[in-house]
């Protein structure tokens, strides 16, 4: 405070005291106001779902991509607009896909899924 007092008795009356006095006060605001804030941003998440569909089956085994199969429960085929119930999380990209019921493939094709996306596989 003394240093302040002893600056504006040296500029008194100048533009040079103004401009001086509200750059100091300004600087010390600005200083004291300083707060270390962190921001972080997250994307979508990068996974994909699969939904099996079916009025005939109601667990299906599910080979994605030549791997180990594993067995997935379907949702009906009515219902599957307004319900994802049975819905599994797989990646995002092309995928190979082998469903079998009772030991025979009955549905084998190439799918596509995005980032996000419900992949609905309806099977007969």
């Amino acid at each position: 405070m003394i240093f302040f007092h002893q600056f504006m008795q040296k500029m008194r009356g100048s533009f040079k005291a103004v401009f001086g006095c509200f750059a100091l006060v300004l600087c010390v605001l600005l200083s004291s106001c300083m707060t270390n804030a962190n921001t972080e941003s997250h994307g979508a998440e990068n996974i994909a779902y699969l939904q099996i569909a079916s009025s005939q089956y109601s667990k299906v085994e599910v080979i994605l991509d030549g791997g180990e199969g594993f067995v997935a429960k379907t949702n009906d085929s009515a219902k599957r607009a307004t319900t994802y119930e049975h819905t599994y999380k797989i990646a995002v990209g092309a995928h190979d896909v082998v469903i079998k019921a009772d030991g025979e493939v009955i549905f084998s094709k190439k799918i596509f899924a995005s980032s996000g996306e419900v992949k609905v596989v309806e099977v007969q």
